[in-house]
């Protein structure tokens, strides 16, 4: 999930600049070294997914960022300097586990990956090991532009599509915005849209009828669902029922 990278860097972890550490890739201010079986390829990916997510969350932030990468033998290890270990503590391993996940798929083939957290010169003061039942499962992805929507709880994808492309042409996004949904037995559709507090303080009342009720007709046939604004691992901080026969909505945490 790659809002998961973009508040991860913007809030969570700093990095400072190092050298001689293996050979390096470079996307803009993000620098990869990688040695020890870990290719250019792992690197140069790793490189262009923290960009993309540093970009969204500050694109001002030209500070050198580094990484490095080994594979001593089946498992990737990847090295990120902590600047603040208080910060780092107060994210929760829940949240690195997410990372592990998506450094998994996205860059080696959803094989096993540990996160290192280490001094400005690479050297480890603690690991996190490859643990699949710690790995958080946000369901199957599909994506329309800037749009990734996660389906669970029976929901179909080809349904979930049909979520993704309204959520895109009616959002038109012009970074990535990351949204789950299910319908639990015996309850309505949820909506899970990962924001923050800050951000979800300046969408109106107004603003999120008007999407429910458009999203409620288009997509769901006309019926009752709930919205819902979440941190990155889809735990809701605000919610709203939306009542398809009064087109109204009201908040229900």
């Amino acid at each position: 999930m790659k809002q998961l990278l973009t508040l991860m860097l913007a809030a969570l972890i700093l990095f400072t600049s190092c050298t001689n550490y293996g050979k390096k890739a470079k996307s803009g201010n993000i620098e990869v070294y990688y040695k020890d079986g870990a290719t250019k390829e792992q690197a140069q990916k790793t490189a262009d997914l923290f960009l993309q997510a540093l970009q969204a969350s500050d694109p001002n932030d030209k500070t050198t960022k580094s990484f490095q990468l080994t594979k001593p033998g089946d498992t990737l290890i990847m090295k990120m300097v902590v600047a603040d270990k208080a910060r780092m503590n107060a994210a929760g391993d829940d949240a690195f586990y997410a990372m592990v996940g998506l450094i998994s798929d996205s860059v080696y083939n959803g094989k096993p990956v540990n996160i290192s957290f280490t001094d400005n010169k690479f050297k480890a003061f603690r690991t996190l090991t490859y643990d699949p039942a710690r790995l958080l499962n946000f369901g199957v992805k599909v994506t329309s532009g800037n749009v990734e929507v996660y389906s669970k709880d029976g929901f179909s994808s080809e349904h979930a599509q049909m979520l993704a492309d309204f959520l895109s042409k009616e959002m038109q996004p012009a970074n990535t915005i990351s949204f789950q949904v299910g319908m639990p037995e015996g309850q309505v559709y949820q909506v899970y849209m990962a924001s923050s507090p800050e951000k979800a303080k300046n969408v109106t009342t107004e603003n999120i009828q008007d999407l429910c009720s458009k999203m409620s007709k288009e997509v769901f046939n006309g019926v009752d669902l709930n919205f819902h604004f979440t941190d990155v691992r889809f735990k809701p901080f605000l919610s709203y029922s939306f009542d398809s026969v009064t087109d109204t909505i009201k908040v229900i945490n």
